[in-house]
């Protein structure tokens, strides 16, 4: 939900300075986290401390790549979104493995320094030159004359900026399509996090599945959303292809699942896994390349920051709210195994469908 303020942030400062900033402060949120001795100081510091430092640590990363490249833009931004799916394999058995080695409280004074590492990379994220063609050209020739220059007019260029107004800067705040994109990505979440919340428990407990298979699903999910992720910047790179284009993906697979969750009211093992892999083909859009890239057909690059954190903020509260919600309407089948309500699923189906309408 740090989406906004750290898309502002970089707009103000750069990507390196907001990275850094956001590593240290989940790295003391985590660290600190070792020394609680109540539950109320602990939501204060891995819930709201540390969540506040990776919300701003995890949008530089983004809003860099979409600066750096320009012909190959699809496929570097699915590849660095690639790499949230190889955390979220790796991580787990990685956090039991410390939790039972160190107890939970050295388990966090390690991850807070593994998360100080995010200072190192954010080193390597060079703000990139705001330099004309011209100037570019003689660059090599009055180098220091034109540092100089720069340093003399900065203080002026940022008055001039403060001074131009806040919808001419972000003008994208103008076009209907912004607003149905964040209509659609809290739509969205609000329905796939039903199944992100509840599948496990409908599988154990409705289907007769062990809790080991039953998380076997999530295993399959997660294949998918990595592998979706990669393919979908691939695909998005073919840009003389029309239905490759990220709008026509977008669409195409945030359909299937909704399709997808059909198969989950047949009541079959074989249609849960089904349902998992699907599922997990539709989420690798929400959180690759594909929404970035309508995003920056939108905003521009110069103002992505800002409006992909606007819609990562709707994204999250979708994800906050949706499960909850499904819970208390009637998706808590899995409290008696005599019966199963299919309100949640009807919410899943009916969300999920109308994001691709």
């Amino acid at each position: 939900m740090q989406g906004p303020l750290s898309g502002y942030l970089i707009e103000k400062f750069d990507e390196r300075k907001v990275a850094i900033a956001g590593s240290v402060i989940a790295g003391i949120g985590l660290t600190s986290s070792a020394f609680v001795t109540s539950v109320p100081a602990l939501i204060l510091t891995y819930g709201i401390i540390s969540g506040v430092g990776c919300g701003l640590a995890f949008m530089p990363g983004s809003v860099a790549v979409a600066k750096y490249f320009t012909n190959h833009r699809h496929l570097a931004l699915a590849i660095a979104s690639s790499g949230g799916g190889i955390g979220s394999f790796a991580f787990p058995p990685f956090i039991q493995m410390l939790n039972e080695y160190y107890t939970w409280r050295g388990m966090f004074l390690i991850l807070g320094g593994i998360t100080l590492n995010i200072c190192v990379f954010g080193l390597i994220l060079r703000p990139l030159a705001k330099v004309s063609p011209k100037k570019n050209q003689q660059k090599s020739k009055n180098n220091k004359l034109q540092q100089s220059f720069d340093r003399k007019n900065l203080k002026t260029k940022m008055m001039n900026e403060e001074r131009i107004r806040f919808l001419d800067r972000h003008s994208y705040l103008k076009i209907v399509s912004f607003y149905v994109l964040m209509a659609n990505s809290f739509m969205y979440q609000f329905g796939a996090s039903i199944i992100l919340g509840h599948l496990q428990a409908y599988a154990v407990y409705h289907l007769g599945f062990t809790t080991q298979n039953a998380a076997i699903l999530y295993t399959i999910s997660g294949v998918m959303v990595l592998v979706f992720k990669l393919l979908h910047g691939v695909f998005a790179n073919i840009s003389h292809v029309q239905i490759f284009r990220p709008i026509y993906q977008y669409i195409f697979f945030y359909a299937i699942g909704g399709i997808a969750t059909i198969f989950l009211t047949f009541d079959s093992q074989y249609g849960v896994y089904f349902s998992s892999a699907i599922f997990g083909m539709s989420y690798a859009a929400c959180g690759g390349s594909l929404i970035p890239a309508i995003v920056i057909d939108i905003s521009g690059v110069e103002s992505f920051g800002v409006a992909y954190g606007i819609v990562l903020l709707c994204l999250s509260i979708g994800q906050l709210v949706g499960a909850p919600i499904a819970g208390k309407r009637g998706f808590c089948f899995y409290l008696d195994n005599r019966r199963m309500s299919g309100k949640g699923h009807r919410q899943e189906i009916i969300m999920l469908s109308l994001t691709a309408i």
